[in-house]
């Protein structure tokens, strides 16, 4: 003999089904790449293969004390806003980096929470590869400086247990966001400036 589902019975299944549905996409949206883009640039004088010039730095840090990000891709573009008849378009072009893209960078290590009130403007001397810095040899500061421009940094990153893919941008539109000096290491967007020299070599 076949049951009759009451309406009472219905309306408790679809409510069950919609919170269900609910927490899990609560879930999967938790399971994202959690990062943050500097919001100001740094130009750094550094000895690139034995040439002191500036270099201009843009920092990320994963935000997640559980897990890495994985194949993390960056981007940046300089955008002319150009008048034509029908209004303003934007010219894109691209700006190049020595290194564009890791593997991974690692979880972000949760002691280092609160840095910036604890730790002041003293180097950390706990693990802080969760940050990672990418160089151009661009002058950011020049390009700003000329009306119109601005600069987009578009950071691609993998969730290592979920795999989702997050994209992430910060647009940079005014001179006064690149500043001189050295990014503090770690959970900071710090900028200290009289720092010694730093040298990289890229051969």
């Amino acid at each position: 003999m076949l049951s009759i589902i009451t309406t009472k019975e219905l309306f408790s299944a679809i409510i069950t089904g919609l919170t269900t549905s609910a927490i899990f996409l609560i879930i999967l949206w938790q399971l994202r790449p959690r990062f943050e883009i500097s919001n100001t640039i740094c130009r750094e004088m550094t000895e690139l293969n034995g040439e002191l010039i500036p270099l201009f730095y843009f920092k990320i840090i994963n935000k997640s004390p559980f897990f890495k990000v994985y194949d993390v891709k960056i981007k940046a573009f300089i955008c002319q806003e150009v008048n034509n008849l029908n209004g303003n378009d934007s010219q894109l072009s691209i700006v190049p980096f020595d290194f564009n893209s890791l593997s991974k960078v690692e979880r972000f290590n949760f002691r280092h929470y609160g840095q910036n009130l604890f730790f002041g403007d003293k180097n950390i001397k706990t693990r802080s590869n969760y940050a990672a810095q990418f160089f151009t040899k661009v002058d950011a500061r020049e390009e700003l400086m000329q009306q119109g421009k601005s600069i987009s940094f578009q950071v691609i990153a993998k969730h290592s247990l979920s795999g989702f893919t997050r994209v992430k941008t910060m647009t940079y539109n005014h001179a006064l966001r690149v500043k001189d000096g050295r990014f503090l290491s770690g959970n900071t967007f710090k900028i200290l400036q009289n720092q010694p020299v730093m040298a990289i070599n890229t051969g």
